[in-house]
């Protein structure tokens, strides 16, 4: 399963997804202004309409959405403990 946030809720990433993975499970909520058309990716279009048939806080809890906010929150406190050396782009200041 590959999860994301609604920022990557385009079809190039669906592309890009599927052509490295193409059995996996991709889980991206749909954006807001999404409409049901044939020119997006079928993943996607999938998506969107178990999203909006189940309603969001059930399809979260049927395609575990949110483990993605797991992992986001790891990445956060390792970055809290690490501190700013993370974030620049030197690399004598990353070690």
């Amino acid at each position: 399963m590959l999860s994301a946030d609604k920022m990557y809720d385009t079809n190039d990433v669906y592309d890009a997804l599927t052509s490295e993975f193409p059995e996996s499970d991709i889980v991206i909520a749909p954006k807001e202004n999404l409409y049901a058309d044939d020119a997006h990716h079928p993943k996607r279009m999938s998506n969107l309409v178990a999203y909006f048939a189940l309603d969001p806080m059930c399809w979260q809890n049927t395609k575990q959405y949110g483990k993605r906010n797991v992992s986001e929150n790891a990445m956060h406190r390792y970055k809290t403990i690490i501190g700013p050396q993370l974030h620049s782009r030197d690399f004598e200041n990353q070690q």
